[in-house]
């Protein structure tokens, strides 16, 4: 599980504001005052970062694109690949990075800038 600061910067974000109905287990992000972020499971408060496992984000873009009805193996295998093969100049450095990725271009059409979620 990615507790980067980079993937709480890339999770900080209006499309990713809510943790999916479906799932108990989940970990949130808190901001200190001090800058850096302590990372909870479960457990939340206003203001805190939902972090998606990779399992979530997967199961974020099925319902997304297949609605109720999808299942795992709606979307290919090699989705990641694809992407990371199209977007060479990306620099992610875990599979929720590049999941993350990828579901908020085919989504919301945007692509990280290293800073913040862009329009492609």
């Amino acid at each position: 599980m990615d507790t980067s600061r980079e993937y709480i910067k890339m999770c900080d974000c209006l499309e990713i504001k809510t943790k999916p109905s479906y799932d108990e287990c989940s970990f949130w992000a808190r901001p200190l005052i001090t800058g850096k972020y302590s990372v909870w499971m479960s457990f939340h408060s206003p203001g805190d970062i939902f972090l998606p496992r990779q399992d979530q984000i997967q199961k974020m873009i099925i319902k997304e694109k297949f609605g109720d009805f999808g299942t795992h193996w709606d979307m290919c295998i090699d989705i990641p690949m694809q992407f990371v093969s199209k977007n060479p100049t990306l620099e992610l450095s875990s599979m929720e990075q590049i999941w993350l990725s990828c579901y908020m271009l085919s989504i919301h059409q945007k692509i990280w800038d290293g800073e913040k979620w862009a329009m492609k």
